[in-house]
């Protein structure tokens, strides 16, 4: 029914056939009152006034849950795209503004006790029509969505629809890929009681499509999907009490199977997620302290962070639905706007939720009250009509009670920022305090509800215009906060998933801020000031929606349920004052843009007052009979208009067809008398030709004939004249050929004569060739049998010397052993001279068998002395220590032995203290001294100076990546240094980097890192060096002219590290298998080098003066290097 403008619906709990194309078309461009009342009467109405009259409009959607408001809202859209314009553009707008709904029901809405699919969120859609009323575009706006009920649903409740969804209707490939069973009761997140149906498995499909209408892609898809799997995994994680090594207690995650998938879904570390679960970061000025958090507080960081990748993946899918509904082009728009918003809640517990869900409906109460109660009936007062008051309950002193500055909102800022000790029930203490002596504020401290059985100490009661609501306080301190602890946003931030990462951009450490975080309340009550704006800018359009019962069932119609909603709505006050008011009420603009046509004064424009112009038409009575004979009369004019264009448009039309009858039949008339002119002159035309013809033929057969007997006498004549000439070419070629046989027996005989003085030449150098031979030899051996009589003096020398020096060696040997054994002698004269002293004290008193003890006594205490001095003298434990104990001569083999044990110990104790790094250090150290120790000079200097691999930071250059793409193993630099190449030509040093990497050697421009050279390792042949003290090094490789990099040859370089850059390349090389038959590095004086092909031997000469590059000289195919 309607009261006004206003349209009463109730929620028939059932399909009714009330909302086809048909009903569609029955009140499209009728007036409000015209037909019975519908939904889509005041669609209809609106939609033409912003259409006709442009005018912005809104449709107020209210009630409480559960009476059709969702559905009311997908009515009017239904409405306002089957009316609206066509086109391609415009039914791809009318599409995606109809998908959005099904899509933002799927992750907003969800199964309460008085709702299926109760809006858990608020919206409002902005949509944006161009001058034609087409709809062009949108916007949507979402209001504060419950997450709390992702991880907690009451009893009999359910979870968002998207859940039972994803697992209901998702393919098995789907559900593999985000590790999904089948089964809701394997999620904790999911109520026990709850399960998916059919239907969810069909709303799945129809969501993907929506998704895909909307404009997501299929990889913006896979995300979303991903992150939900991930809000079910992480209320699976388990937390377990443990203890550090002091005895704190902590929390710890389990490692289960529902860890590692959280860390595969969001592409984080396990560390990584365990630190933002189990710790909190807490940051002041100068430090940052990580604490350890109890089970109950890491399970609230748990809960935190799935509700906080739920509700920020929501927002992320309402700015996606607004991009696509993002109007192109910058013209002026009309705009419709639709607000569907959460109702009033009464639950059995009531928490912050339903605080702030019932604060909006107050609102929007209020908005009601002013433009329907309040505002018309101040308007009968202006405007000086007589008006009995009609008394209604205003509910602005509840508004004021929650959102003015002393308010409930205020106060619970107040105590979300206040320092000390902070908690729900100093919340509510200082509401008692100060609220105490409100009429709509009841508490258990207050005596008048002291033993009110269903208040509570943890409770408060608001009175609302709806009825009184009692609010549990627990939980409202960290729900208005709703903080997410600074690391686990900065752990999100690390994730590998785009979307994750974007959610949780204040992760960034760059946008890292301290700025408090604005509170929910606050951030809701600007949301609704400025909703509540928006909406008193636009014309209302309200849909007042009624349930019938409490049970969801048709047909059954509770009058008390009926008459509550009735009675705190204010239908009844509303009914009222459209009773006690006029019918009908215009402003002056509007009657006199409708009317103006009654009077010549006011038709067509009038430029003065609107009120002066109404009162110009006013005195007219019976104003629609006069208006009904007047656009009588205009139409009558229009007509005749009309019909006198569409007569004039007629005669031009008959004329033009005479015009065009007339021209067609001249022509016809002038064609056949051409035709016949031209007939006549083509038979005239045709004997003439034929006489001329036949004349030509006569002439051209008599030319014919004389050109015949002509080429007969010419060919005669030419046939003599050939014959003639014939023989006298015959004659010359007689005389030709006898002319070559004189010729050719004359040159026999000159050449014999010359090939005879030629042999005579040769066998005389001949001769002189073998004298010359012999006397050579003859020389030589001479030479040689001078040579052989000098070595074997000097051989002869040199064994008379060798045999000298052996005698005298073998006779100093002779003395040294003869020495020793009188030394060894005179100790075993000693020891039995005091062993018989011994014995012959102590014979009496031993008997004869204790000579073995006593030298067996004697042998252990020599024994222990010995090795009691050794352990006394040992020395230090460095592996370069080269002392030992001295000892006589009865232990040094012993002592021997023991001294390479010692050493043996001690090396190893040293290696079992070096590190990794070390170690590699010295392995480095010890094939360099393989390398280079006592063969190059240089290398001594090297000694003590450590090994650093990348000496100008090249693997971390930013533009490092960029030269090695494509060659992963090029990315890890073993050895790089800023070196002097030697140019081939002039010899000139230019700055160069060469780089040894684990595939290749590659030499860049120092100042742009350009690619200059990269010749693979397995091309190189050697690496040479001089046995002085320079540091020049010659890297020389395959000689192969097809390949560009190879074609130049060797490579001079010139760097301090030389002795690193062949260890380095060596170990490389060791570690690429590449074979060598024998060491890659060489040591010469000389040695062949190739430059472009071509091979030079090298030289190292020391100068005269020190020189700080080297210098090369060529000299032909001698290469000089001057150190």
């Amino acid at each position: 029914t309607y009261i006004g403008n206003v349209v009463i619906s109730i929620n028939p709990y059932q399909k009714l056939p009330i909302y086809t194309t048909e009903a569609i078309f029955n009140y499209r461009g009728k007036s409000l009152y015209e037909l019975q009342p519908h939904i889509y009467a005041i669609a209809d109405d609106a939609y033409r006034a912003l259409r006709d009259r442009d005018e912005d409009q809104c449709v107020i959607i209210s009630g409480e849950s559960g009476s059709g408001k969702t559905e009311a809202s997908k009515v009017v859209m239904q409405y306002i795209a089957a009316v609206s314009g066509k086109g391609k553009d415009v039914e791809l707008v009318k599409e995606q503004l109809l998908q959005s709904n099904p899509l933002l029901e799927a992750f907003g809405n969800a199964k309460t006790h008085r709702n299926n699919n109760s809006s858990r969120f608020g919206k409002y859609m902005d949509i944006e029509f161009d001058f034609k009323g087409d709809p062009v575009g949108g916007a949507i706006t979402n209001y504060l969505l419950e997450k709390s009920r992702v991880v907690n649903q009451a009893d009999g409740e359910r979870n968002f629809h998207i859940f039972y969804q994803l697992i209901a209707g998702a393919s098995e490939q789907i559900l593999d890929d985000l590790y999904l069973s089948d089964n809701t009761q394997d999620y904790n997140y999911i109520n026990l009681h709850s399960e998916a149906t059919e239907a969810d498995e069909y709303n799945f499909t129809e969501t993907l499509q929506a998704m895909e209408v909307v404009g997501f892609q299929s990889i913006e898809v896979k995300y979303v999907l991903q992150l939900l799997a991930t809000v079910l995994h992480i209320g699976n994680l388990e937390l377990r009490e443990a203890e550090d090594e002091t005895g704190n207690e902590l929390c710890e995650i389990v490692p289960n199977r529902d860890l590692q998938i959280v860390s595969r879904l969001t592409n984080c570390k396990i560390k990584q997620i365990q630190y933002a679960i189990t710790q909190r970061l807490v940051e002041t000025k100068h430090e940052q302290l990580a604490t350890s958090l109890t089970v109950s507080q890491a399970r609230y960081a748990r809960d935190a962070l799935a509700k906080a990748i739920y509700g920020r993946l929501f927002s992320w899918i309402v700015d996606k639905i607004n991009e696509s509904l993002t109007v192109k082009e910058s013209t002026a728009k009309k705009v419709m706007g639709v607000l569907d918003i959460y109702g009033f809640e009464i639950f059995k517990t009531n928490s912050f939720e339903q605080f702030i869900i019932n604060y909006c409906n107050e609102k929007l109460q209020q908005i009601f009250i002013e433009m329907t109660l309040k505002l018309e009936q101040e308007e009968y007062i202006s405007e000086g009509i007589p008006w009995t008051s009609i008394d209604y309950f205003n509910n602005k002193i509840i508004c004021d009670l929650i959102e003015k500055n002393n308010g409930i909102l205020s106060m619970l800022d107040e105590e979300c920022i206040r320092p000390g000790k902070v908690s729900d029930q100093t919340f509510l203490d200082k509401l008692n305090t100060r609220c105490s002596t409100h009429p709509h504020y009841q508490s258990k401290v207050m005596k008048k509800f002291s033993r009110d059985p269903s208040l509570d100490r943890d409770s408060f009661r608001l009175v609302h215009y709806a009825g009184s609501v009692t609010y549990n306080v627990n939980g409202f301190i960290d729900k208005n906060n709703d903080n997410l602890h600074r690391n686990v946003s900065q752990a999100m931030y690390t994730s590998g998933n785009p979307l994750l990462q974007f959610l949780f951009i204040e992760g960034n450490p760059k946008l890292s801020t301290h700025k408090r975080p604005v509170t929910s309340g606050s951030q809701f009550k600007k949301s609704v000031a400025k909703l509540m704006v928006n909406l008193l800018a636009k014309t209302p359009n309200y849909i007042r929606c009624i349930k019938p019962n409490d049970k969801q069932i048709p047909d059954d119609y509770d009058i008390s349920v009926v008459r509550h909603q009735i009675q705190y709505l204010g239908l009844l006050e509303n009914v009222r004052v459209r009773r006690a008011g006029f019918a009908f009420r215009q402003t002056y603009d509007k009657i006199l843009y409708r009317y103006k046509m009654l009077s010549m004064a006011t038709w067509p424009r009038w430029e003065g007052d609107a009120k002066a112009g109404v009162q110009e038409m006013i005195e007219l009575f019976n104003m629609e009979e006069w208006r009904r004979m007047r656009l009588d009369d205009l139409a009558t004019e229009i007509q005749a208009a009309f019909k006198g264009f569409y007569l004039r448009k007629w005669y031009l039309q008959l004329r033009r067809s005479q015009i065009s009858i007339s021209a067609n039949w001249r022509s016809y008339r002038q064609r056949t008398n051409f035709l016949s002119l031209r007939s006549a002159s083509i038979v005239v035309q045709r004997f003439c030709r034929g006489w001329k013809a036949r004349v030509v033929v006569k002439a051209m057969l008599y030319e014919k004939k004389c050109t015949w007997a002509q080429g007969i006498i010419t060919k005669f004549f030419y046939g003599w004249k050939a014959r003639k000439l014939y023989r006298a070419l015959k004659y010359e070629k007689q005389c030709t050929i006898a002319q070559g046989v004189i010729r050719k027996y004359y040159i026999g005989w000159k050449a014999r004569k010359l090939a005879r003085a030629l042999r005579e030449l040769k066998r005389r150098r001949l001769a002189v060739g073998v004298i010359r031979k012999y006397y050579f030899g003859w020389q030589a051996r001479k030479l040689a049998r001078d040579l052989r009589e000098k070595k074997r003096r000097r051989l002869a020398v040199d064994v008379i010397r060798t045999y000298f020096f052996g005698w005298q060696a073998r006779k100093l040997a002779r003395k040294l052993r003869i020495e020793r054994k009188r030394n060894n002698a005179a100790t075993i004269i000693r020891a039995y001279y005091i062993g018989w002293k011994i014995r012959k004290i102590y014979r009496k008193k031993f008997p004869s068998i204790a000579a073995p003890k006593v030298y067996r006594f004697l042998r252990l205490t020599l024994n222990y002395r010995f090795l009691s001095t050794i352990i006394d003298e040992l020395p230090s434990e460095s592996p370069v220590e080269k002392s030992w104990p001295s000892c006589g001569p009865m232990f040094e083999q012993v002592s021997d032995q023991l001294k390479e044990m010692h050493h043996i110990w001690r090396c190893a104790k040293f290696r079992h203290r070096l590190s990794p790094a070390q170690r590699k250090i010295y392995s480095e150290k010890l094939l360099a001294s393989q390398l280079f120790n006592s063969k190059k000079e240089y290398y001594t200097k090297t000694v003590g100076v450590p090994f650093r691999g990348d000496y100008c930071g090249l693997g971390k250059h930013p533009l490092w990546k960029t030269v090695t793409k494509g060659y992963d193993k090029d990315k890890e630099v073993h050895w790089a240094d800023t070196v002097i190449k030697l140019h081939r030509g002039n010899g000139k040093g230019v700055p160069r980097i060469l780089a040894v990497t684990g595939a290749a050697v590659i030499i860049l421009d120092p100042k742009t890192l350009e690619l200059k050279y990269r010749i693979p390792l397995h091309e190189l042949t050697a690496l040479s060096f001089s046995p002085y003290n320079d540091t020049v090094c010659v890297i020389q490789f395959r000689v192969d002219k097809t390949l560009p990099h190879l074609k130049k040859g060797d490579f001079l370089i010139q760097t301090h590290h030389i002795i690193e850059l062949a260890t380095k390349i060596t170990l490389v090389l060791k570690e690429l298998s590449i074979p060598n038959d024998s060491s890659i590095v060489k040591i010469a004086n000389k040695f062949p080098i190739n430059f472009y092909g071509k091979s030079f031997n090298a030289t190292f000469i020391k100068a005269q003066e020190t020189l700080i590059d080297a210098v090369t000289k060529k000299k032909r195919s001698q290469l000089e290097i001057y150190i």
